[in-house]
């Protein structure tokens, strides 16, 4: 089971302790420009292997847009 959640408020409820008894509480900060880029750019890069370079040429474009508009 995954549970997210965020400060109450806004229409959200606190999570009681009987409830975080059964969940393990793992936070993550949140990654750097370069962080996200070497990730993305490594999943990206063997998704279009198999792509003609000159396509690919867009495919970094559309990475690069992207990650720009995230972050």
């Amino acid at each position: 089971m995954f549970v997210c959640a965020a400060p109450p408020g806004g229409g959200r409820n606190p999570i009681t302790p009987r409830m975080t008894r059964h969940c393990n509480v793992l936070i993550m900060p949140s990654a750097s420009d370069s962080a996200m880029n070497l990730i993305f750019t490594s999943i990206l890069s063997g998704f279009t292997a198999k792509f003609d370079a000159s396509i690919k040429v867009f495919f970094k474009c559309f990475l690069m847009a992207t990650l720009q508009r995230l972050l």
